[in-house]
């Protein structure tokens, strides 16, 4: 009886953590209301949603039991003659409970991946052609990603590579070495427009140490801090970019300027806003390195992406409030065959300001001062794709000194 037990419970326990890491990456992997309310007393899950997943569960619960009956030719309904309650069954319930929710907090965002058997195979196999065996595979998965379906992933799920949290199975060790043919790989998918995040999880998954394979990426851990509000999801990074960057794109900046439009009809006009503009698409290595950067901390892919753009204010020159996603009236002039509505705005200060020059947030009372090499970046869209009008911003007056900023925009894919 005792061996029966230890076998269901293996049986169960290993079940369970397939079930966990295959629906992780999908639904958070919700099989218990604890589990939702934990994540969502954590905040990780938004309250509002608590109710739908709880009815979820009870209905899939009721499910189980039914399918399980059906299994075994036993009425679908029947009622239990046995007793269900005493304190050993309590206490074995909150046990296992607590192991369940621990185990999801544990693999919380993560996209955990046992050793496969035949992974010696592969790697052997991967050393034969120059490229490596799984290199189609992330292409092919990236091009997907980025191209039909990538949109909804990329600006729903966050800015600055959340989704490349990766954990390495512990029963393998990483490799800290970085042979040829996988830089080879790495420079030929950045070249085709695969994501840096595909990249990164590749090559975690293929066994390098996560900080060679940020390298490889050209990755670079952001710092964020978001602002405490529900009505925008907003976040800054300071340091971002370092003095001397600065500095070069700025001057880069100076050298192509030209009197900044506004997006509704393409002009200038001197009342609304006032600063000069360029665009970076000059092909300087600074302003390559830039764009790969700012890719790579989003996750998204250049291809879904405006070049950037800097823009350049001296004393009294504003930008009067305004948002950056397309209205209805406009976005099907500013769309292309693969882009559309905007999603993300990515937003670095080039340098400090001796007064004025800040970015309000109007509607939910927050003003940012100018700060080398910070960035600010923000989702122009609600949870359900509308767009936010409470990001309405005013690139505030310079009262002394001058501003130089650069913005990148996301877009949705069509």
């Amino acid at each position: 009886m005792a061996i029966a037990l230890l076998a269901n419970s293996l049986a169960t326990g290993f079940a369970l953590i397939a079930l966990l890491i295959a629906f992780m990456p999908r639904s958070g992997a919700h099989f218990n209301p604890v589990v939702t309310l934990a994540l969502a007393w954590r905040g990780d899950f938004q309250w509002s949603a608590v109710l739908g997943y709880v009815l979820s569960q009870f209905a899939g619960a009721l499910l189980g039991v039914l399918g399980a009956h059906a299994m075994f030719d036993l009425p679908l309904l029947q009622a239990s003659v046995t007793a269900r309650s005493s304190p050993g069954q309590w206490l074995i319930e909150v046990v296992a409970t607590f192991g369940l929710v621990f185990l999801v907090l544990s693999l919380a965002g993560s996209r955990l991946r046992l050793p496969s058997p035949i992974r010696p195979l592969r790697w052997r196999a991967a050393s034969l052609p120059r490229l490596p065996a799984s290199a189609w595979r992330t292409c092919r998965r990236s091009w997907f990603r980025n191209w039909w379906a990538p949109g909804w992933q990329s600006w729903r799920t966050g800015p600055c590579g959340r989704t490349r949290s990766v954990r390495r199975c512990p029963f393998r060790m990483a490799r800290t070495d970085f042979p040829q043919e996988w830089q080879d790989w790495v420079a030929h998918n950045v070249q085709r427009g695969c994501s840096t995040t595909d990249i990164f999880n590749t090559l975690v998954r293929e066994g390098f140490a996560p900080e060679v394979a940020e390298r490889a990426a050209n990755i670079r851990r952001v710092a964020l801090k978001r602002f405490p509000s529900e009505r925008i999801e907003l976040y800054t990074a300071e340091g971002f970019l370092q003095p001397p960057e600065c500095e070069e794109l700025i001057e880069i900046i100076k050298d192509h300027l030209r009197p900044s439009t506004i997006s509704h009809d393409g002009t200038a006009d001197s009342s609304f806003r006032t600063s000069r503009t360029c665009d970076l698409v000059g092909g300087e290595p600074a302003v390559r390195a830039l764009d790969e950067r700012i890719c790579g901390a989003m996750g998204i892919a250049p291809a879904l992406s405006e070049p950037s753009q800097g823009q350049y204010y001296e004393i009294t020159q504003e930008f009067k409030p305004h948002t950056d996603y397309f209205e209805p009236y406009e976005l099907e002039r500013h769309s292309t065959p693969t882009l559309g509505q905007r999603t993300w705005t990515f937003m670095i200060y080039l340098n400090d300001v001796e007064s004025g020059g800040e970015t309000a947030f109007v509607n939910v009372g927050l003003s940012i001062p100018p700060k080398t090499g910070t960035a600010v970046l923000w989702n122009n869209l609600r949870a359900d794709g509308t767009p936010n009008y409470d990001t309405l911003h005013h690139g505030t007056p310079v009262k002394a000194g001058h501003k130089a900023i650069v913005t990148k925009w996301f877009r949705r894919p069509r």
